[in-house]
């Protein structure tokens, strides 16, 4: 039996601008990010130790919009994770046949032993759902799918294989990194599970060498 997640409670009037800014406040005084005389920056109470800065456009930023998706369960993209940063990442359609072999076996361990898994507090019946291979035994819904892609955008498991384990390092201009696929739904969840493949476990699946 699926062990479902306690909805985390909270204030019913927050909305995902509210968790946006509130993933930014400042430990040491009241102070939270805010529209001022810097820009979106966080504004601290005087005598605060901490200075007052610009927001940064890159990686704090979408943990902060992963944390804002997860505290609402509606979806906050951070605009650096639209701009460029999977440009050596490339989707593949994961069109309609059964999945290859280091494919399945990805798939396969992800998702382990389907009675057992955890589930997303925010999954509603009928809506899409996911599951990320670094991440096994939880079924999340769109926007905690979405908020853990934007944690791990920039980080060394972004472009790790999800088959073999390796790391890619940057290939050359124009080349690709890493292969990211999603598997078509199971039938008896609609899950779908995310992961990726470096190049050659792709390039070996597609000419159907053995495991």
């Amino acid at each position: 039996m699926s062990k479902k997640r306690k909805k985390p409670s909270r204030d019913p009037r927050e909305d995902p601008l509210s968790a946006y800014q509130a993933a930014y406040k400042c430990g040491h005084c009241n102070g939270t990010l805010g529209d001022g005389p810097q820009g979106w920056a966080v504004y601290h109470e005087p005598g605060c130790p901490v200075l007052a800065g610009v927001v940064d456009s890159g990686a704090a930023g979408r943990r902060a919009a992963a944390t804002a998706s997860e505290a609402t369960g509606e979806t906050v993209m951070h605009e650096s994770w639209l701009k460029g940063v999977h440009e050596q990442i490339r989707d593949i359609d994961p069109g309609g046949g059964p999945a290859a072999p280091r494919a399945a076996a990805v798939i396969k361990r992800t998702v382990g032993q389907p009675g057992t898994l955890d589930e997303c507090p925010h999954l509603k019946p009928g809506e899409p759902a996911y599951m990320v291979a670094h991440r096994p035994g939880v079924i999340l819904c769109t926007a905690c799918w979405i908020a853990e892609s934007q944690r791990m955008t920039g980080t060394r498991e972004d472009v790790t294989c999800d088959y073999c384990r390796q790391y890619q390092p940057p290939p050359p201009a124009g080349g690709t990194r890493m292969r990211a696929i999603q598997s078509l739904p199971f039938t008896e969840r609609g899950v779908i599970v995310v992961f990726g493949l470096c190049p050659p476990c792709w390039e070996a699946d597609q000419a159907g060498v053995p495991i």
